[in-house]
């Protein structure tokens, strides 16, 4: 266990439990069964479900009463079986903002064990967890798609890494297969090294749809000779030649050669394959920094598919063809190595599972793909698992697909776009164009592209994991890259806003001295703010006590894998803590009174950056 201890939303709940407890007969079992922490906060804290036990224990729920107090309880409501309970918040916000002050800034690079922050609940334990994602395929551009899956996967890596995992961070890079194949020959045909040089992905993309309009056109062909051999009314031998039409195709037959020689370990092809696979990484880690995404994995499927494979096929079946199989049920068969000697996808995949169970000693592997993969990780989960004869089972391993939707509308100024590179820049330039509506503030900004850039990044960061993942959203690069609504520029400007009010308060004793928060100083301050009227303090410590819910919110998302309960969390946060800037003044104020209103502010900027960078974004400091 990590040795720093949040004052949270669970830590309340095992008060109030051990505070029912003393005025009831029920047991702490029957309690935590029942309490509930409230989703409509404006009707209570805690709903008291005794509904759930009434049958079990008619005697005890019928007559409970739970005494209101001054410390913790300060209304109870009974609905039938159903008490709510409305928390003495003030009683507690000291206690809150004092643990959220004493915790620390996420850092990636540190050992969650030995940190103190607030909200991390040691889920992990130190145990490894491997999460795959991007994994894009070598000589071609990212896309929409590869966005998706570097982002949610960015954003389950800070938050395994946040509850103390061990994280190994996978590109399982697609950069083996015929499709290779085609590239070798298209480059061998339209290839130049000039160009090569200028984009390499890009040309390498060129020379892959030009080998395959090539390609197309040879079908046709052969599909007009089928044709009229119907047509002719030919013996049937010769018109079911035709029907495997691909098969036919020199460039097909080529390409598979090219591949049957890459696999063979063949000179030319495999310095060709090493050139192109090198000259993609360096690309592509160029978009990575840009994202804020890391690996620590790249092998790809290539180095998969020059392992053993003895025990996979030992315990296949063999179809008529001579294709290896697993028979699935319901799930179909899975070819894990066709009769001509090639590895495949399936294959490739149950050899990775073995090298990283192997080598990392997992507690779990996530894979962050699209859901139009469903059907093939339920196969490899299978097998993998050991339910259809497979001895080199997982173990004690948990295997977890975690699919997406898809990203529709990639439509802006410019047009169609396509490619990641392009969508990144355009979201940029939107951020310089709105930067610069401000001319005083914008020429205090020492980097203004990186801002820039940064803004950019946010914006599609929260526009992907706005809603749940398994839903398509509309790109709409003008409605996120606003400062209104719940956009990633939205929460920037409320992380800065927060820095700017500790910026200028600087003079104030620090924060983080425990005698600024003695005592019962902090409540009795707040409960004398009055700069707008009496419903001011409860507007101040409903944010305290929201923030209060932070572990809740990251316990969610990791149960679910849904980072928009982190998103839906933080916005709903910034929209209070907006509308506190004006009212809850720090600047000229008093000095208890002013240190008890930066403690609050500065406790909410603690809990928006760390959640900024548990979803992947760079919190800025001025915008």
């Amino acid at each position: 266990m990590t040795k720093f201890q949040s004052f949270d939303i669970f830590t309340i709940r095992e008060q109030l439990i051990e505070k029912i407890k003393n005025c009831t007969e029920l047991e702490t079992e029957e309690i935590d069964q029942c309490l509930e922490i409230t989703r409509n906060s404006d009707k209570s804290d805690f709903t008291l479900q005794l509904g759930k036990i009434a049958k079990q224990k008619p005697q005890k729920v019928k007559n409970i009463m739970i005494k209101e107090d001054d410390s913790l309880i300060k209304q109870v409501i009974k609905q039938g079986l159903a008490h709510h309970i409305t928390l003495n918040k003030q009683k507690i916000s000291e206690q809150i903002v004092q643990s959220i002050l004493k915790s620390e800034i996420f850092d990636y690079d540190k050992n969650a064990s030995n940190c103190n922050y607030y909200g991390s609940t040691n889920k992990g334990n130190g145990e490894t967890a491997i999460i795959e994602h991007s994994s894009p395929n070598i000589a071609k551009k990212f896309h929409a798609g590869h966005l998706r899956t570097s982002i949610i996967g960015n954003s389950l890596v800070q938050l395994y890494k946040f509850l103390n995992f061990n994280v190994v961070r996978i590109n399982h890079l697609g950069d083996w297969g015929k499709q290779f194949g085609l590239v070798g020959i298209g480059y061998d045909k339209y290839g130049d090294e000039k160009l090569l040089k200028e984009d390499p992905i890009k040309h390498l993309l060129d020379v892959y749809i030009k080998i395959n309009q090539d390609l197309e056109k040879e079908v046709e062909i052969l599909e007009k000779e089928r044709s009229e051999a119907v047509a002719n009314q030919e013996i049937f031998e010769d018109v079911k030649k035709y029907e495997r039409l691909d098969k036919l195709s020199n460039i097909d037959k080529e390409a598979k050669l090219y591949f049957s020689n890459l696999e063979k370990g063949c000179k030319k092809e495999v310095e060709q394959w090493s050139h192109f696979r090198q000259l993609s990484l360096d690309q592509y880690s160029k978009l990575y920094k840009i994202l804020n995404i890391e690996f620590d994995d790249q092998l790809g499927e290539s180095y998969y598919a020059l392992q053993g494979l003895d025990q996979l096929l030992n315990d296949a079946d063999i179809d008529e063809k001579g294709n290896y199989i697993y028979k699935l049920g319901t799930l179909g068969n899975c070819v894990v190595k066709k009769e001509n000697g090639s590895t495949l996808y399936s294959s490739r995949d149950i050899a990775a599972i073995e090298y990283r169970i192997k080598t990392y000693k997992p507690k779990i592997i996530v894979y962050v793909v699209a859901s139009q993969q469903e059907v093939h990780f339920k196969r490899l989960f299978a097998i993998a698992n050991g339910e259809y004869g497979y001895k080199n089972r997982a173990g004690d391993c948990k295997l977890v697909h975690i699919g997406f939707g898809m990203v529709k509308g990639f439509s802006t100024r410019k047009g169609n776009l396509v490619f990641l590179e392009d969508i990144i820049n355009e979201a940029k330039d939107a951020m310089h164009e709105t930067m610069k509506e401000n001319v005083e503030k914008y020429s205090k900004i020492e980097d203004s592209d990186n801002t820039a850039l940064q803004l950019a990044v946010s914006a599609l960061i929260i526009q992907d994991l706005s809603a749940k993942r398994i839903k398509d959203y509309n790109f709409d690069i003008k409605r996120y890259t606003s400062y209104e609504g719940h956009t990633g520029p939205y929460l920037q400007y409320t992380h800065c806003r927060l820095v700017s009010i500790q910026k200028k308060n600087e003079n104030i004793t620090p924060l983080y001295d425990s005698n600024c928060l003695s005592g019962q100083a902090l409540s009795e301050q707040i409960s004398e703010i009055s700069l707008s009227g009496n419903s001011l303090n409860e507007n101040v410590y409903s944010l305290i006590f929201n923030l209060s819910k932070f572990t809740m919110v990251l316990d969610e998302f990791y149960e679910t894998f849904e980072p928009c309960k982190l998103v839906t969390y933080l916005m709903s946060l910034s929209k209070q803590i907006n509308s506190l800037f004006q009212s809850l003044r720090v600047f000229g104020v008093e000095g208890n009174l002013a240190k008890s209103r930066l403690a609050v502010f500065e406790s909410a900027r603690i809990i928006i950056c760390n959640g900024m960078k548990l979803l992947g974004i760079v919190p800025l400091e001025r915008m």
